[in-house]
């Protein structure tokens, strides 16, 4: 896993507001040597990434290419994260990713190739930092079990247990213990709700004035838009 992340893409994390959203980037084994390369940002906002980031692009702006120069092509697939499961230690030891199957493009895969047991990357990477392939998190898990229809589930896991930072950065709500060392709140109030919220709403982190230790990502793009 890329655990030294770099101070472009902390910086981009911690900002409260930015423009500059945070992507998914999916790779999936199917094959010994063969894989697809997905994200989840529609085809219309990777032309707008291009256009706006860098519009002398003379590659196909259909699909996503990171890091920018000549890196890997990822195209565009719909696909969540739907829950995730952590074990007695707090770690996550699942997580599901759901794609549409509508088209039943993903079924012809899953007919034609044994996907259980392959390897899939996911990766977090941010759309003002593609020319930098150091600027991901990323890491490697394993295709545990896969449930077929108008939507296919995928659960990833490790054969052992790994550690659960990618899973927690592509969520919007804060992964640090209320009130401990990387929250540094220690003022009035019991619980929080690990989202930013507002100002106006009990138990959240700008609520309690506290949203520069915000631990998630609130721009990151997790679902299909």
């Amino acid at each position: 896993m890329a655990r030294d992340i770099s101070s472009a893409l902390i910086a981009e994390k911690n900002k409260r507001d930015s423009e500059n959203p945070f992507v998914v980037l999916v790779e999936l084994q199917y094959d010994d040597s063969d894989w697809l390369y997905l994200t989840n940002l529609p085809t219309s906002q990777i032309y707008k990434y291009y256009k706006e980031y860098h519009d002398d692009y003379t590659g196909d702006r259909t699909k996503l290419r990171f890091p920018h120069d000549d890196g890997t092509e990822y195209e565009y697939f719909p696909f969540i994260f739907d829950k995730y499961s952590e074990n007695k230690q707090g770690s996550v030891d699942k997580v599901n990713i759901v794609v549409d199957n509508t088209m039943r493009v993903m079924e012809s895969y899953l007919h034609n190739y044994n996907i259980t047991g392959r390897d899939v990357i996911l990766r977090v990477v941010n759309l003002d930092l593609m020319t930098d392939s150091a600027a991901q998190v990323y890491d490697t898990f394993m295709v545990l079990e896969i449930m077929s229809g108008e939507l296919v589930t995928f659960t990833i896991g490790h054969p052992s247990l790994f550690n659960s930072s990618v899973s927690k950065l592509m969520s919007r709500t804060c992964m640090w213990e209320f009130k401990g060392d990387y929250c540094t709140y220690s003022g009035a109030g019991d619980t929080c709700l690990k989202i930013l919220g507002d100002v106006s709403t009990p138990n959240t982190c700008r609520y309690y004035d506290n949203e520069e230790r915000f631990g998630g990502f609130p721009n990151v793009r997790t679902t299909v838009q």
